[in-house]
């Protein structure tokens, strides 16, 4: 058996781990094929990359926590302005039964 790297691939003489490329099948249409060498770059980027690792886990979380907020608001100020999700209040309820 060959010697391993550091990744857990086999090396090649040279060196270099042997990278197996995936890359679109010809099948697929033009648009997709199009849209896949961009999020290859990248993904080869964050795997070069552990400051952009980072800065992304922190941009991802940042946006999770900011809609969350977002949606709490969202719900409070609508279960507090209606009542029975009817969007009439209590006040003209209690008015039309004529109770005070």
């Amino acid at each position: 058996m060959g010697r391993m790297t550091r990744r857990g691939g086999a090396a090649k003489k040279g060196g270099g781990a042997i990278r197996a490329a995936v890359h679109m099948p010809i099948s697929a249409p033009q648009w997709w094929q199009s849209l896949d060498e961009p999020l290859r770059q990248v993904t080869r980027m964050l795997m070069r990359s552990p400051t952009s690792r980072i800065l992304l886990g922190f941009y991802f979380l940042i946006l999770h926590i900011w809609v969350m907020v977002v949606l709490s608001m969202w719900a409070s100020h609508h279960t507090t302005h209606h009542s029975g999700g009817t969007g009439v209040s209590v006040k003209s309820k209690l008015s039309a039964l004529n109770i005070t």
